[in-house]
């Protein structure tokens, strides 16, 4: 199942998953730039003359990801193949994609029931 999420709807699906643990992947069409993995921490959302968008901290402060509403293109929560519950949350920045993964303290452990 697919859900088309717009900026708004992003950052209440953000500030639902404080506490959870994500992966996080960064990439931009010349190749990976980041993996961010551990809890968020806290979203806040920052304005500036030139922009807007939200702050998510994770892990103790180890990572922020920096989404900026004016390079927002597209967002879109995906039910991961063989999951009932567990979403992936892809989003499309003018120069880059950031895709959110359940982080592995929120994944089932082998042998377990979900």
């Amino acid at each position: 199942m697919r859900e088309t999420l717009g900026f708004e709807e992003m950052e209440m699906w953000f500030r639902a998953a404080v506490g959870g643990c994500v992966s996080i992947h960064v990439a931009s069409p010349s190749g990976s730039v980041a993996f961010l993995d551990g809890p968020i921490d806290s979203v806040m959302g920052f304005e500036s003359t030139r922009s807007h968008g939200l702050l998510v901290d994770g892990a103790d402060g180890a990572w922020t990801l920096t989404l900026d509403e004016t390079d927002f293109v597209s967002a879109t929560l995906n039910t991961i193949p063989d999951s009932r519950t567990m979403k992936q949350l892809m989003i499309k920045m003018r120069d880059h994609w950031v895709v959110i993964d359940p982080g592995r303290r929120d994944r089932p452990q082998a042998g377990s029931i979900a």
